[in-house]
């Protein structure tokens, strides 16, 4: 690839999944439980899988790369963890990763804090490159509609409303 075609983005995202155990004898391991990769395995049942997926930036091209099971959310001390791990792989791989999105998820929020991701410095440094961040546009565009519905906005003193009345 040239480096035109290997910039690129991480996103992820985490789904609830249905339990299972299975029996994988090639690997000779019971998979089902709870493998948060390099962090810990246990003998918790999973029933989340967090979902690491590369996207290139100016290329059309998109790839899954990385994925762990958990019980429960991950954490977001766990999900830091694994974003830079992700990260450092794919830099050591060759690809040029310049920036990560996710929705605005709790844990999504405290693990970019825990990155020191702020409206002054939208990014963090991985292996010496910065790595940007923005929120998922249509998951932002959801919450908005989403908020919308519940509340009236305030800007620059005019009312903002879901609703189509002109009485309001």
């Amino acid at each position: 690839m040239t480096e035109y075609e290997r910039k690129c983005l991480l996103l992820w995202d985490e789904m609830s999944i249905r339990t299972l155990l299975e029996y994988n004898s090639k690997a000779d391991v019971v998979e089902g439980y709870q493998d948060i990769g390099s962090l810990r395995r246990t003998r918790d049942w999973a029933n989340h899988a967090l979902v690491f997926m590369l996207r290139g930036l100016k290329y059309l091209w998109k790839q899954p790369i990385a994925y762990v099971v958990s019980h429960g959310s991950v954490s977001s001390n766990d999900l830091t963890l694994l974003i830079t791990d992700v990260i450092t792989a794919v830099i050591q791989a060759g690809l040029l990763p310049k920036s990560v999105t996710c929705d605005q998820g709790p844990t999504n929020r405290k693990a970019v804090a825990d990155l020191s991701v702020a409206e002054a410095f939208p990014f963090f440094e991985v292996m010496g490159r910065k790595i940007f961040f923005t929120y998922d546009v249509p998951h932002l565009m959801k919450s908005i509609r989403n908020n919308l519905h519940n509340e009236d906005f305030i800007i620059d003193g005019k009312v903002v409303s879901w609703c189509w009345s002109m009485s309001k």
